[in-house]
């Protein structure tokens, strides 16, 4: 299954998309909801999907710093942390983010 890139401007226009409800013409984001109830995409879907934790989460088992990031559509990660190197992923060949390509030369 390809990967799908939501943002949370997406969030609106899905739900509605899943309730059978046509956008209006106003609204912003992309219906992803044809991943959910099998019919055809209405629109283009987005290339990327912006990432961000502004607020340490409080979580023991995370790394607990605000970050920023961005995934696009063909698996890649670049990911940002406050106070630290930037990260780069390639998520086909590593899902589970263990070797970051930035610093590889």
């Amino acid at each position: 299954m390809a990967a799908i890139a939501i943002n949370g401007v997406d969030i609106a226009p899905t739900t509605l998309g899943l309730c059978g409800i046509k956008n209006p013409d106003w609204m912003k984001g992309s219906d992803l909801s044809h991943h959910r109830i099998n019919k055809p995409a209405a629109g283009p879907e987005p290339d990327s999907a912006y990432l961000q934790n502004a607020v340490p989460t409080g979580y023991p088992d995370s790394i607990n710093t605000p970050c920023r990031g961005l995934v696009t559509r063909d698996g890649r990660k670049n990911v940002c942390f406050e106070n630290r190197s930037w990260l780069l992923f390639n998520l086909n060949d590593d899902a589970f983010e263990e070797a970051s390509l930035a610093q590889k030369k």
